[in-house]
């Protein structure tokens, strides 16, 4: 399962502007944080990059 939420919220950023960041509609950001789908791998590290942790912490929720 991939850890969104609890990194996003920490950082302060909404799911409307992750989506905006990564190119993505709102509801793929929910659809993510709730286990609905996952997403690219391609995506996982661009997420890693705007939430400022490692692919790891967002697929393992191992975090720093």
């Amino acid at each position: 399962m991939i850890t969104i939420r609890p990194i996003r919220k920490k950082l302060g950023i909404t799911q409307k502007e992750l989506a905006a960041e990564l190119g993505v509609t709102p509801n793929a950001i929910s659809n993510w944080e709730n286990g609905v789908r996952n997403p690219s791998l391609e995506k996982v590290k661009r997420l890693a990059e705007i939430l400022n942790c490692t692919t790891d912490e967002l697929l393992k929720g191992e975090q720093k």
